[in-house]
C-alpha cells in the first residue's frame, strides 16, 4: 500500500512537471509568435511610410520647365525696345495696344495647380508664332508655285 502510494505520488509529480514544462513552452512560443508579429507590423509600417513617402514627391503635372528667360527680359527691361521689331515685328507701343484690346478675352485666373500665364506672355508667343510663320512662307512662295496663292 505504501509502495503504491510512492508510486501515485511520483505519477502525480511527473505529471505536474510534465504540465509545468508545457506551459513554459507555450508560453515561450506564444513569446515568439507576438515578437514574430511585432517585427512584421513594424516592417510593414515602415514598408507603407516609405511608399507614401515616394507617392508625396514633389510632381510636375503641366508644367515642363523651359527656357523662357528672353521672353521675360525682354518684356521687363525698357532698353530692350530695338529688339521688339525683330522679334515680333511691331514696336512697344503697339505690342502695348494689343495687350490692352485682348486682355479682357485672353486673361486666365491662377488655380491650385499652376499660375496663368500672363496676356503679356501670350500675346508675345502669338506674335512670335505668327512671325515665324510669315518668314516660313516668304522662305518658300519664292520656290514653290502653289504657295504663292497662301501669301498674298
Amino acid at each position: 500500500m505504501a509502495d503504491e502510494r510512492v508510486v501515485a505520488g511520483l505519477f502525480i509529480i511527473v505529471i505536474l512537471i510534465l504540465v509545468a514544462r508545457s506551459r513554459r513552452i507555450n508560453l515561450y512560443r506564444h513569446m515568439v509568435l507576438r515578437q514574430f508579429l511585432h517585427r512584421r507590423r513594424m516592417f510593414l509600417f515602415l514598408a507603407r511610410a516609405l511608399r507614401a513617402r515616394k507617392v508625396r514627391r514633389n510632381r510636375r503635372v503641366w508644367v515642363y520647365p523651359r527656357p523662357q528667360l528672353w521672353l521675360e527680359e525682354m518684356l521687363n527691361n525698357g532698353a530692350l525696345n530695338s529688339l521688339w521689331k525683330r522679334h515680333f515685328r511691331v514696336s512697344r507701343g503697339t505690342f502695348d495696344y494689343i495687350c490692352g484690346m485682348v486682355s479682357l478675352d485672353i486673361q486666365r485666373q491662377n488655380t491650385r495647380f499652376r499660375q496663368a500665364i500672363p496676356v503679356q506672355k501670350r500675346v508675345a508667343i502669338a506674335l512670335s508664332v505668327e512671325v515665324r510663320v510669315r518668314e516660313f512662307l516668304s522662305i518658300n512662295c519664292d520656290n514653290v508655285r502653289h504657295w504663292k496663292v497662301l501669301c498674298n
